[in-house]
């Protein structure tokens, strides 16, 4: 199976997959930065892992909670042999950090594309296990529009911490260059110092 085929498979299955201006970005992105390390959160059935990949000559460790795409997302990339560079790591993204951390792992890029709720959470983790000059790229940030625009009741929640999460970056003393890029869901990029 090819990208193009996962990419189709995955939507008709109503599995998220990254839009296509946000994927040419994330591409440019990993390949300007060159990282030899990645951490992904929100794997899905791999095609954001699959296109990191493909634009570098890192390894990825990436986190999701869901078995049975993670699974999914294993065959896809054996299926294009990325497997030998990619680790796909099944749970709470949480207590994963914690274990990344306890094995004093680092990585020059991190793809945060996982429960937006969850994003300012993850934060303090991800400041912790990006190397020096090391990039993060979060996805949907903007969240339909409403983090910066009118909001339904149902989406305040997820509206306000992604609005938390956007605020912590652009005055985290670690973080130099925040960029809140509005294309399609809008994507933050921030880079270490």
């Amino acid at each position: 199976m090819n990208l193009e085929q996962i990419e189709t498979k995955a939507k008709n299955n109503n599995v998220p997959v990254l839009r296509t201006k946000s994927q040419e970005r994330l591409i440019e992105l990993v390949k300007t930065k060159n990282p030899k390390t990645i951490l992904e959160f929100g794997t899905a059935v791999g095609v954001s892992a699959i296109l990191m990949l493909n634009a570098s000559n890192a390894t990825i460790d990436t986190i999701e909670i869901d078995q049975a795409r993670a699974h999914q997302a294993e065959e896809n990339l054996q299926s294009l042999n990325l497997a030998n560079r990619a680790n796909v790591l099944v749970g709470d993204a949480i207590v994963l950090c914690e274990q990344l951390q306890q094995q004093n792992k680092k990585y020059d890029f991190v793809f945060l594309d996982s429960a937006k709720g969850q994003y300012v959470k993850l934060l303090p983790y991800i400041l912790n296990l990006l190397n020096p000059s090391g990039v993060l790229v979060a996805d949907n940030v903007l969240f339909r529009g409403y983090v910066y625009g009118n909001c339904p009741k149902r989406f305040k929640t997820i509206s306000k911490r992604l609005k938390q999460f956007i605020e912590n970056c652009k005055s985290e003393k670690q973080f130099k260059d925040v960029e809140v890029i509005n294309i399609e869901d809008g994507l933050l990029v921030a880079t270490k110092v």
